[in-house]
């Protein structure tokens, strides 16, 4: 027979664990990168999208132009340190530019969405 302690805790165990975000879940990106010279680290070749809230270190003279999805601005920083968020963005170093850009649409699947039927 199983205790019922046992099964209460085993129940308790598994629906809070459900409820914990995955190992491994990368945080949603809060931008992207439109043009880079010089080296980031971490490294962030053209059109790689930006984690929100990881540090990026740009060299004296790394000039780093992304679009802030949140924003929907592009802007131009050189130099410091640029940490996204999805409402804005924190900087070290040197703003060149923050002009008006595209509004990307979220076109992200649901797991809930179904294939269309015939």
């Amino acid at each position: 027979m199983v205790d019922f302690r046992h099964g209460v805790l085993v129940a308790l165990v598994a629906s809070t664990s459900a409820l914990a975000p995955a190992h491994g879940e990368e945080p949603e990106p809060a931008g992207m990168v439109i043009k880079v010279t010089g080296a980031t680290t971490p490294d962030l070749p053209l059109r790689a999208e930006i984690p929100a809230n990881t540090v990026i270190r740009l060299g004296q003279e790394v000039e780093l132009t992304f679009l802030h999805y949140g924003k929907c601005k592009l802007v131009t920083v050189v130099g410091g340190t640029l940490e996204l968020s999805k409402r804005g963005f924190t900087t070290a170093g040197k703003v060149e530019s923050e002009a008006a850009g595209p509004c990307p649409r979220d076109i992200r699947s649901s797991r809930n969405c179904r294939a269309p039927t015939r």
